[in-house]
């Protein structure tokens, strides 16, 4: 959320701009579930309510034109709590488990391997 309003959603439409003039590309949403919430929550302000449905809008642009090849990506620890608009709009879904303790090893020992 930018200071002024209405600059967070002209940052949406920018993003959505560029992605679609440089395509091939892909806009990766961190932590999708911060921007793209469930909407039924009474405190939530205009504010965030405009920026979501900004973001969906242009998503939605996206779909409707077969030539812009311009994949969305999203990352969540928290899919529950994404609003049901959004998840209609990601097609696939893939679940990225936690290592097991034999996997964390690997990993600790190519960290620590970099530590010399």
């Amino acid at each position: 959320m930018l200071q002024w309003y209405g600059q967070s959603e002209k940052c949406i439409k920018a993003i959505f701009s560029l992605a679609s003039k440089i395509a091939p590309s892909v806009i990766f949403v961190d932590e999708v579930d911060s921007m793209l919430g469930q909407r039924e929550n009474p405190e939530e302000h205009e504010s965030l309510r405009k920026l979501k449905n900004e973001f969906m809008v242009h998503w939605d642009g996206l779909r409707t034109k077969d030539t812009e090849r311009v994949l969305v990506l999203a990352a969540t620890n928290r899919p529950f709590d994404l609003d049901e608009a959004v998840i209609r709009r990601l097609p696939r879904r893939l679940m990225v488990n936690l290592p097991d303790a034999p996997n964390r090893a690997k990993i600790l020992k190519v960290i620590l391997a970099k530590e010399d």
